[in-house]
């Protein structure tokens, strides 16, 4: 199953010039859930997906901006990537009782990138695979909530204008 955030509780983004016309831009997020994940015992995976685009302010674009980059109109501005480096965690869990007895964990992440150029890896959000558990015992516990995801991911490339230029005639 997928599931999105409400929304964001922090984002911080980071700019420096690397050489070559080339960027690095460090993007760390914390995104709200507050979401009952699991009440029936057992153990579910999820995949969060996280497209910080999708909220205002746009903190890719806040950052690409900073850079000094401003596409030609009607172009929008994106960041090709060389190399990327994705780290994402729970940051906030809950439960409604206080057992100990529920199981988190974070098993995969990845970078997503725009579909519609996939050969310049246009950075457009993070995939974070999680899992969540509790007792299957009944009358014990239940309530397993997700209430925050954390990523900071690195990216190193070039920020670049996409977007439909219209031909003569």
């Amino acid at each position: 199953m997928t599931i999105y955030p409400n929304d964001f509780d922090s984002m911080n983004y980071l700019t420096a010039k690397t050489g070559d016309n080339k960027w690095m831009i460090v993007l760390a997020v914390v995104a709200i859930f507050d979401r009952e994940a699991l009440s029936d015992g057992g153990i579910l995976g999820y995949t969060v997906e996280i497209y910080p685009s999708r909220y205002n302010p746009d903190i890719l674009q806040l950052a690409i901006q900073a850079t000094g980059f401003v596409p030609p109109p009607p172009q929008e501005a994106s960041f090709g990537c060389d190399f990327w480096a994705p780290f994402a965690s729970i940051n906030s869990i809950g439960n409604v009782n206080n057992s100990l007895n529920h199981i988190y964990s974070v098993n995969r992440f990845n970078v997503i990138f725009d579909p519609t150029f996939p050969a310049n890896h246009f950075f457009t959000g993070i995939a974070v695979d999680i899992a969540v558990g509790a007792s299957q015992r009944p009358n014990v516990d239940s309530g397993v909530h997700i209430n925050r995801v954390g990523f900071h991911v690195t990216l190193h490339g070039t920020p670049i204008g996409v977007g439909i230029v219209e031909g003569p005639g």
